[in-house]
Order: structure tokens, then C-alpha cells, then sequence
């Protein structure tokens, strides 16, 4: 979990790369960035809720989905994950 808000108030995200943070955390962070600046809406609200504990049922009656599609995103950001590394 990140120390400080990414979000600005307009929901665009923080740019942090004024801060002393050391090289290799400014590196993870940029890639958290990078990634974040590129998913849809509602992508960002699966995240979320699966960072807050939910499972992949408890997304998809929260956002009525249905868990077919939850999957399907979840692969999608798995994706996204794995090419940052």
C-alpha cells in the first residue's frame, strides 16, 4: 500500500517525482504510476476493491457484474502486472 495518495483532487494521478524517495522506490513507484495512468475506470475500482480483501464475488455483486468478467479483467491487469517486471 503506498504511504501517500496517488489521486490529485480531479482524480488525475500525483506527479511524485520531486520527492527524496530512494532510487528504487522512485523506480517501483513509476511503475505503479505507469500502470495506473493507463486502466480504465473501472479497472481502478477492481483493484481497489481487491486491495480492500474483497474476492472476485464480492467485486462483482459490489460493482453488479457478473464474475465472468471480473476474471476477464483480472487476467487483463495479471497482464499488465507482468510486463511491468
Amino acid at each position: 500500500m503506498l504511504d501517500k495518495p496517488i489521486y490529485n483532487e480531479d482524480n488525475s494521478i500525483k506527479d511524485f517525482s520531486d520527492n527524496n524517495w530512494g532510487k528504487e522506490k522512485m523506480e517501483s513507484e513509476a511503475n505503479l504510476f505507469w500502470l495506473l495512468k493507463r486502466l480504465k475506470p473501472r479497472q481502478r475500482e477492481i483493484i481497489e476493491l481487491k486491495m480492500a480483501g474483497y474476492n472476485q464475488k464480492e467485486i462483482a455483486d459490489k460493482l453488479k457484474l457478473s464474475e465472468k468478467t471480473i476474471q476477464r479483467e483480472m487476467s487483463v491487469l495479471r497482464g499488465l502486472i507482468s510486463i511491468m517486471k
